[in-house]
């Protein structure tokens, strides 16, 4: 197909921005009911940052093994469910006796096979519970390790994070909106434009900037433009990959639990990419 139809079927049918803005108010007023919890819990760090982490990792990880049931998979889910919590409380905590459960849960996740005699599906099944283990909460547990091993700093390192995601989403939203014409994905996310990448890489680093001079003074110029472009690539990719999994199980969104939004796999599939990598690049080349 040539790129020129590829340009054309990318293109909405024309109500033009009526239909695209339709869902823009109600999109806006989750933001502002979400935005300042989340940004109170990271504040509060400690109990307060777990439990969001909890309700977060628990509310994904029944999304995605509901993706794995629509593509005809079936995992384990309250096993999963129950190893992800414990990883939850290791990440937190940093206790020796929850590392030893985690690795009982997952001779006993396996050994679970074997005692009822089920053979078929066993890898599928044991596979794909595993994944959504370490896709969500230790993923969404990184969270915990950056407010934690940085002190106060890890604070604002946590909210820089999500300022980057969030202010990321909505450049590349409106600028894909307005200017989009060159898919970018298109077999696996028709609506993403090329437009709206570097609509979305343009507003992040402006924002980190801004950020860096008046507000997290602790790192450098050139350590706040090294994460927004990661922010773009990464949250980009995180995007990517959850439209991957709703392409292949044939289903629109994750969930429904976030009006305007989908589901929480929907909300935070950027940020699952952007904060561990956040952690890690202070822990490697900032710290050292």
């Amino acid at each position: 197909m040539t790129e020129q139809n590829n340009s054309q079927e990318f293109r909405p049918k024309d109500k033009s921005f009526k239909s695209r803005f339709s869902t823009l108010g109600l999109r806006a007023l989750v933001a502002l009911a979400g935005i300042p919890l989340m940004l109170g819990m990271a504040y509060l760090g400690g109990f307060w940052l777990a439990g969001l982490v909890v309700a977060l990792s628990f509310l994904g990880l029944w999304e995605f093994y509901g993706l794995a049931r629509a593509k005809g998979l079936f995992p384990l889910t309250w096993w999963g469910i129950a190893g992800g919590l414990l990883l939850i409380m290791y990440l937190s905590l940093r206790w020796q006796s929850l590392m030893a459960l985690l690795v009982l849960w997952l001779l006993l996740i396996m050994s679970r096979m074997v005692f009822r005699d089920e053979v078929e599906e066993a890898i599928s099944r044991i596979g794909i519970t595993l994944m959504g283990v370490l896709y969500i909460p230790f993923l969404f547990g990184h969270m915990l390790l950056l407010r934690a091993d940085y002190s106060f700093t890890g604070y604002k390192l946590l909210f820089f994070s999500m300022a980057l995601v969030w202010l990321c989403d909505t450049g590349a939203y409106f600028a894909g909106m307005m200017l989009g014409k060159h898919p970018l994905a298109p077999h696996i996310s028709p609506k993403k434009s090329i437009e709206g990448l570097i609509g979305g890489l343009v507003v992040t680093i402006v924002a980190a900037l801004l950020l860096q001079r008046w507000w997290l003074w602790e790192i450098s110029i050139r350590d706040s433009l090294i994460l927004a472009v990661g922010a773009v690539v990464l949250g980009t990719l995180g995007d990517l990959v959850e439209s991957l999994f709703k392409r292949d199980a044939s289903v629109k969104d994750a969930g429904n639990l976030l009006p305007g939004h989908g589901g929480i796999l929907d909300r935070f599939d950027s940020m699952l990419f952007v904060i561990p990598f956040v952690y890690w690049y202070f822990r490697l080349f900032v710290i050292g």
